[in-house]
This record gives C-alpha cells, sequence and structure tokens, in this order.
C-alpha cells in the first residue's frame, strides 16, 4: 500500500481551509488540561467513526469519498497546488485485516516501490497502545528523497482497522507531534 491517491490530488489550499475552519470550530475547543492532550483541538470524524486530537502546526482537513486527508500547508497559500507540497500531510481511511497484518504487507511493499537505493531503506517496525485502549502496528521508513513516511494501523475490540498515513518533508518516526496524534486517536 503506497501513498493513497490522493496524495496527488491537486486542490486549492484556499479551498481546503475555509471549510477546514467550520469543521474544527464545530468539532471540539481548545482543552487546557482534562485529558492528556492538553492544548489540542479534537477532531471528530463527520461519520462519526473516530476521534482523535489535533496538535500546532494548523493541520486543515478535508473529505474525499471514504479518505480524510489532513495537511499543514506550506507558507504560500496562494498557489494552487498538490498535496505533496504540504510540509506535513495524514491521510486517514479504513482498511481490512488486524494491525499487524496491514503493517507486515506493507513493510514487505516498501522495498518493491522505494526510490531511494535498497541499501539506504531503513524500516522502523514498532507495536503501541492509544489512550483509548486501540492497539497498533507502525511503520516508517523513507520512500524517496526529502520523503519520510509512517503509517501506522489501529483497531478497537470492536472496531474497524484504520490507518494512518502521515507523510513528510523530514523524518518522523520519533516525531513527538505525530507520536501524540497516534496515541489520542480513538475508533468510535
Amino acid at each position: 500500500m503506497r501513498r493513497t491517491r490522493w496524495a496527488t490530488a491537486q486542490v486549492s489550499w484556499l479551498g481546503l481551509l475555509v471549510p477546514a475552519l467550520l469543521t474544527l470550530g464545530g468539532c471540539g475547543g481548545i482543552d487546557a488540561g482534562s485529558t492528556p492532550f492538553p492544548g489540542t483541538v479534537v477532531y471528530v470524524d463527520p461519520a462519526g467513526a473516530y476521534q482523535f486530537h489535533l496538535l500546532e502546526p494548523p493541520w486543515i482537513p478535508a473529505s474525499f469519498d471514504t479518505v480524510t486527508v489532513f495537511v499543514v500547508p506550506p507558507s504560500n497559500l496562494n498557489d494552487v497546488t498538490d498535496l505533496s507540497a504540504a510540509i506535513y500531510s495524514l491521510h486517514i481511511d479504513t482498511v481490512l485485516g488486524t494491525p499487524q497484518g496491514n503493517r507486515d504487507s506493507e513493510a514487505s511493499g516498501v522495498i518493491n516501490t522505494s526510490t531511494v537505493p535498497t541499501s539506504m531503506i531503513h524500516l522502523v517496525e514498532g507495536t503501541l497502545q492509544t489512550v483509548s485502549g486501540a492497539s497498533g502496528a507502525e511503520l516508517s521508513w523513507q520512500p524517496a528523497a526529502g520523503l519520510f513516511e509512517r503509517d501506522v494501523f489501529l483497531a478497537g475490540p470492536a472496531t474497524a482497522t484504520f490507518r494512518l498515513q502521515f507523510g513528510a518533508k523530514e523524518a518522523i518516526s520519533n516525531d513527538d507531534m505525530i507520536t501524540q496524534m497516534i496515541l489520542s486517536f480513538e475508533p468510535l
């Protein structure tokens, strides 16, 4: 499973900004300390499938079919550009199977699609449990020069498996902001 087709979707940042601000305004406010994620905004999926805490920088959501895409846009919002121009991106969708099975499948496909030399591919695998009790498996790597990816597969005891597919222009396998977003994810 490589980057979803939304990774190259043409969008206008201004076209994402207005609906995103309206969406965030209705989905929660700044939490100053009643949860383990103070200073965050709770994002609730419009379909009610999940919720999680967004941290700064300003993540802007947009929904396409069954995928929700969040981006941290570049500082120049004037240009119509593709999502690969984002500083950070996050795609959330559901997948079939278990978190570990999806991670293992992803790991086996990384070598076949990476554009960096095989000797330079460094896969970082791990397992985790979110604050809500969802269990997960993750994989981080560099699929191309200047692009880093961290995929996390999470499922609750009686929920679908969700794929959180983070992309960035810097290494994110140990990024605290990304980790907090993952740990706050709650399948509903």
